[in-house]
């Protein structure tokens, strides 16, 4: 897998991650919970989707 394919892959998953934590929806359309909360979701998908593609890409060599 060449380095560009790999660097769009891991762009698509992060920016995937944050639109299903609802990070790029205004803060009055976001579901009611408290920053700390919110911050902690955005982040933890984050990390599940880079470790997820970390696995799969570790998988595919």
């Amino acid at each position: 897998m060449s380095l560009s394919a790999l660097v769009l892959a891991l762009v698509t998953i992060i920016v995937t991650a944050l639109v299903a934590a609802g990070a790029f929806l205004p803060v009055h359309y976001r579901p009611t919970l408290a920053a700390p909360a919110q911050a902690a979701l955005t982040t933890r998908g984050v990390m599940t989707a880079l470790t997820t593609a970390a696995a799969a890409l570790t998988t595919t060599r």
